[in-house]
């Protein structure tokens, strides 16, 4: 494990500099040199980063003041809000693209035709650009953004706005003054989270334009690279390479700037042992507002795209809504797209997915945390680091590494092709996040309790099994839910390790998209959103019976 991220790290600056694959021999320049070209320089770099700033905006925008509503004033609905906008994760950020391009583009988009419809002039707005890709991407990440601050605005301490309010300054004033700046770790920590996950997604850039090396980001790039759409495809393993360690620089320095500033925030510190009371505002009439602007994000990230998918699954041949469209609605898609994808081999691969990679990474994360927590080995301290830097490495870069060492060591292990390769990437990925949980987790089970089992002579995996873990089960739970979602959701790197007898559903439906078939791809992301939510249902459901902290986080 202390080697898994110095080895993505290397392995992908090895590409850059082989002429070929990794066991092939010979080493040059030439990928660096080719990818500095302008189109490079002038036009890639700058889309990337409007994308990851737009983005960072977009998230910031909607996340910052829905947890500032819910946490820090009486607004009603806020317990409401809180599972509204958790279901948002059910959507997948390339379904949720899909979406929007049926709502919002100049030939057939709802949006367009309906203002056309109205002000008898053609519309020419389109979500196929880097600010729709940045639209699209900020309001997927908007739930992220809001959990992560949600906790340091419930806990900021009432008596500093007291005072100001005393001191008779407006709660606007306040607002900006003293609780902004007291969140700042927060927000900067939430930013930089959005950050390194826009500037490595590929699926939603990739649906939007990106492809093709149109509108082309680092990430469509590296994609491109080694899974060309050209008539004669020229495939480029170095520049992929190239592309990948310009992804991971900024992810880096992003997750080294915030680590260093973590150092520095303990000026921030608001809660003490004396007089400490969190306290909710009262908005008065301000209310409405924000309900208003939960209402609107909500519909823009949640029902929109759902009622376009509805929409569009219901026709053959996607057009907007007209007494014509209507007469020829009909479920023909909902019988079709399952033999259109494969039959029910990807949905199978899917759910084992889910249920095995959750599994696993949870008992990895598990073991990880007893290692940092409970015992005193020296290294401790770089597993946790080296662990949770590991979501400085894209997807996408993950699932290229894999792609290279399952072709170059095809001959002696046939990896390629195969559902454990799919689930070994979800697994690499979902550690940081696994690991987050379940070190929470057992911080909160004193120590005590093993030094009780370990009096009665009980082994250390008795203790574990009879008492750590039991007390753990709702954590375990949570972690294990949102790995299953995670890797239900997941495309990018799927679509990297994919073969014959390994589909994914995802996959299946980026296959449909991708090839003109909207109706059938609409009924089939439909149905992916269904089941996510129904595990997600099911897992709280159970986690509620348990009466654990996993059904409390929607609460």
């Amino acid at each position: 494990m202390l080697l898994l991220v110095p080895f993505w790290v290397v392995f992908t600056l090895y590409m850059t500099f082989v002429q070929g694959l990794p066991i092939e021999p010979g080493y040059t320049l030439r990928h660096w040199l080719e990818v500095s070209r302008p189109y490079v320089l002038f036009t890639v770099l700058p889309n990337t980063l409007i994308v990851a700033f737009g983005s960072v905006l977009i998230s910031l925008g909607f996340g910052a003041p829905l947890s500032w509503f819910v946490n820090r004033t009486r607004m009603p609905l806020r317990s409401f809000a809180v599972v509204c906008i958790g279901l948002v994760v059910i959507v997948p950020g390339f379904v949720e693209a899909m979406a929007w391009q049926m709502l919002v583009n100049p030939t057939s988009g709802i949006f367009n035709k309906s203002l056309e419809q109205l002000t008898n002039h053609p519309v020419t707005i389109t979500v196929n650009s880097l600010l729709g890709m940045a639209w699209v991407l900020g309001l997927a990440l908007t739930p992220s953004v809001f959990f992560m601050i949600s906790g340091a605005m419930r806990s900021l301490n009432s008596e500093l706005s007291e005072a100001a309010a005393v001191a008779r300054i407006s709660t606007i004033r306040t607002l900006m003054k003293i609780e902004l700046p007291l969140l700042w770790p927060a927000i900067l920590g939430a930013g930089l989270y959005t950050f390194m996950t826009a500037i490595a997604i590929f699926e939603v850039p990739a649906m939007l334009g990106g492809g093709g090396g149109k509108l082309g980001v680092l990430s469509t790039e590296l994609f491109y690279a080694v899974q060309p759409v050209t008539p004669v495809p020229q495939i480029d393993y170095g520049a992929a390479g190239v592309y990948g360690s310009l992804i991971m620089l900024p992810s880096f320095f992003a997750m080294y700037f915030y680590l260093r500033a973590l150092g520095r925030f303990h000026g921030y510190a608001v809660v003490t042992g004396r007089g400490y009371a969190s306290r909710q505002t009262d908005l008065g009439r301000a209310k409405y507002l924000g309900i208003g602007f939960l209402w609107l994000y909500l519909i823009l990230a949640l029902g929109l795209p759902l009622l376009v998918l509805i929409w569009g699954s219901l026709q053959l041949n996607f057009r907007p809504p007209s007494v014509e469209a209507f007469s020829n609605l009909t479920l023909r898609n909902f019988s079709q797209f399952f033999p259109a994808i494969g039959g029910w081999r990807p949905l199978v691969n899917t759910i084992i997915l889910m249920a095995g990679v959750s599994v696993v990474v949870m008992l990895i994360s598990f073991m990880i945390s007893w290692l940092v927590i409970r015992t005193k080995l020296s290294f401790r301290g770089v597993l946790d680091v080296t662990v949770f830097s590991s979501h400085a490495i894209p997807a996408i870069a993950i699932g290229f590494d894999l792609y290279l060492v399952a072709l170059s060591l095809g001959r002696w292990v046939p990896l390629a092709g195969t559902l454990f390769i799919i689930g070994l990437a979800h697994a690499i990925a979902s550690l940081a996040p696994g690991t987050r949980v379940t070190n929470a987790a057992l911080l909160q089970i004193h120590p005590q309790l093993v030094e009780a089992a370990q009096i009665c002579r009980a082994p250390e995996s008795i203790s574990m099994s009879r008492v750590i873990i039991p007390l753990m089960k709702s954590s375990l739970l949570y972690g294990g839910l949102w790995t299953a979602l995670l890797s239900a959701r997941e495309v990018t790197m799927a679509l990297f390790l994919v073969g014959t007898n390994n589909v994914v559903f995802s996959v299946g439906i980026w296959e449909l998209w991708r090839t003109g078939s909207q109706g059938l791809a609409a009924s089939a992301a439909l149905l992916l959103v269904a089941i996510i939510g129904a595990v997600a249902a099911i897992t709280m459901s159970l986690a509620k019976r348990l009466g654990g902290e996993a059904a409390n986080l929607w609460l």
